[in-house]
């Protein structure tokens, strides 16, 4: 049981960390679109940023279980 609990815990760690790190770079993409490319006047795609933050994320921790 305890071994279980140790598992559950540090997938939850690790997704945390991976999490952290994407977001961290798609606010970096999001920040250079909204500086760089001004020319191009469109709205951003968050569903876009979410998938690929979270899917990442998920799909590493996953991957590592």
């Amino acid at each position: 049981m305890q071994t279980v609990i140790c598992h559950v815990l540090i997938c939850g760690v690790e997704f945390s960390k991976s999490v952290m790190f994407a977001w961290m770079f798609i606010e970096g993409l999001h920040l250079h679109n909204r500086v760089i490319l001004v020319v191009f006047v469109t709205k951003p795609n968050y569903l876009a940023y979410n998938l690929v933050s979270w899917g990442t994320s998920s799909t590493s921790v996953h991957s590592a279980v």
